[in-house]
């Protein structure tokens, strides 16, 4: 440490000697801080000599003295992970994210740690750490997130390393497009009774669907805001379908308030109705909070509430006007109980209250979404399998008929990602509706395949 000494006494001279002239003096630098700019200054030129060990040592020997620096942990798990000492390079990674002061500091040395467990083969461990961060990252970054999907894949396995550290500070513009194609067995929603006498070909179809969204994540009003626009047509290639042809538009935005979320949202549709027009709008306000209990575990509650505008064919009755407010409350439970598997189960009450009195409704939804990989020898293929399920319950409370709708829908699909901007899906889905009003009561089945890129 003995050039180290005398690089310090040189630097503390001309400093010393620069204020003696200034006019105005500025806070002289201590003698600490000196030392660390010097210590950290010799590191990174050993890093990039790729002399690790004088590098190690050097941080070594000065943090046994003195513990209070961050970056210097920091630097020093950065060594220590290139000499595949894991378990010293894990430990200075908790002491940087412990001694960091910034939220932004913090979270590098907590992704630098979640890195250096999963190199360790400590995936588990790995996926606790970057699943907290991913609550705490929301503005400057979306690299936890990332990582998180890369391994639910197993595109970065146990023994690997993470994707590198993408920081976002002055926001983050995201932009993805899909095209899916499938077939709808009965588009027209046509009843069972019908639906028995009719062909497939007749009240199915064929379709298209091109989507594309776009977002920003970043800092507003002093807030972390997040903020979407997403777009999707759906093209049914039956002529007999073809008057629900759909172009569906959504916009949002949440700010991050610490535990609480609050955003704004817009819908539109439009659909084919000889022109293609406007079929109906709405505009609403939601609040989110996130209750994380473990690592594994949380619960979140939503609100969100709206007003729907729905424009009415000239020969329809004003008793069937869903226009009105209509308001959820949500409650989620997720859970993450390995590298790849979750479980979601929602609660959602709802009301809607609209203009025409046939619509006004109470309902209790529930859907929930397993997320795993596929077993036995399928594992090795890194496909991502969802299936999910829903049953509704739907009261009329103001219909002519009083009436009353038990919805049912399951689906399974398959998810394969190729890289981090590549994926693709197959999905199947079946649902039902039970009524005692024989006009609503109808099944059908949809198969789809669709292709994602993020731009």
């Amino acid at each position: 440490m003995k050039h180290i000494g005398l690089v310090v006494y040189c630097i503390s001279l001309i400093v010393s000697n620069a204020f003696a002239q200034t006019i105005r003096p500025e806070t002289p630098k201590t003698k600490l801080d000196t030392n660390r700019e010097v210590v950290r200054t010799y590191a990174r030129i050993y890093l990039e000599q790729k002399d690790f060990a004088k590098a190690e040592n050097m941080l070594t020997e000065y943090l046994a003295g003195e513990a209070a620096d961050g970056n210097l942990w920091n630097l020093l798990g950065l060594t220590q992970m290139e000499e595949r000492k894991y378990s010293q390079a894990c430990y200075a990674f908790q002491k940087a994210t412990n001694t960091f002061t910034q939220a932004e500091d913090q979270i590098y040395a907590m992704y630098n740690f979640a890195d250096c467990l999963n190199r360790g083969a400590r995936s588990q461990e790995a996926r606790a750490v970057l699943i907290k961060l991913k609550e705490r990252e929301n503005g400057l970054s979306d690299s936890a997130s990332s990582a998180i999907q890369l391994m639910d894949v197993g595109l970065v396995p146990p023994g690997s390393p993470l994707p590198p550290y993408r920081r976002h500070g002055r926001g983050q513009w995201r932009l993805s497009a899909a095209i899916g194609s499938g077939f709808d067995s009965n588009v027209l929603l046509v009843e069972e009774a019908v639906a028995a006498q009719t062909s497939v070909s007749d009240r199915g179809s064929f379709f298209i669907t091109p989507a594309f969204q776009i977002g920003y994540l970043g800092r507003a009003f002093g807030k972390n805001f997040d903020s979407r626009y997403l777009m999707s047509f759906t093209d049914y290639l039956n002529q007999n379908a073809a008057n629900f042809n759909t172009m569906f538009n959504r916009l949002d935005f949440l700010l991050n308030d610490g535990d609480d979320r609050y955003g704004l949202f817009t819908d539109i549709m439009l659909m084919n109705r000889s022109p293609f027009q406007l079929y109906n709008y709405d505009a609403g306000f939601t609040w989110m909070r996130v209750h994380v209990i473990d690592d594994y575990r949380a619960v979140i509650y939503e609100l969100p509430v709206r007003y729907q505008k729905y424009l009415l064919d000239a020969n329809t009755s004003a008793d069937n006007d869903r226009t009105g407010f209509d308001a959820q409350g949500k409650v989620s439970y997720r859970l993450i109980y390995s590298d790849l598997e979750s479980l979601t189960l929602q609660t959602i009450g709802e009301v809607q209250y609209s203009t025409g009195k046939n619509y006004r409704l109470g309902a209790v939804r529930v859907p929930a979404t397993w997320i795993t990989k596929l077993p036995f020898f399928y594992s090795s293929l890194g496909l991502l399998n969802t299936i999910a399920a829903e049953v509704d319950g739907v009261y009329y409370f103001n219909n002519d008929y009083s009436r009353k709708d038990l919805f049912a829908k399951g689906s399974f699909g398959v998810t394969k990602r190729f890289g981090e901007q590549w994926s693709s899906s197959l999905d199947y889905s079946y649902q039902k509706n039970f009524s005692n009003v024989d006009a609503a009561k109808y099944s059908k089945a949809v198969i789809s395949f669709a292709i994602n890129k993020e731009l």
